[in-house]
């Protein structure tokens, strides 16, 4: 049976089929692969944003953590706290300490 034999009646919704479905695989290949692009981009410029974000609230924090230490290192009390607390953790691991103020600790 050849395609001479075939009546236009059959002929004719077969080919239409075939070209609809052609044409629907090839639209819905493309549609694929742009919608991909556009999805990557989207989530690549979201995850940047966000970690933009976490970056400067990360900054901010650090900012905030240094100006404490500054303020507390101007504080006389403190740096002389932190002498006395270099003097014992010495005095531990050399087993003997020299500071005047060890005497009230012991």
């Amino acid at each position: 049976m050849g395609l001479k034999k075939i009546n236009i009646s059959t002929w004719l919704p077969i080919a239409m089929v075939l070209l609809a479905a052609v044409s629907l695989t090839i639209t819905s290949f493309f549609s694929y692969h742009d919608t991909r692009e556009v999805l990557l981009k989207d989530a690549e410029l979201r995850l940047t944003g966000l970690a933009a974000d976490r970056r400067s609230k990360l900054d901010l924090w650090l900012e905030g953590v240094d100006k404490e230490l500054e303020t507390i290192a101007e504080a006389s009390a403190a740096v002389t706290a932190l002498e006395f607390f270099l003097c014992v953790v010495g005095a531990e691991l050399r087993g003997f300490c020299n500071c005047s103020t060890s005497a009230a600790v012991y």
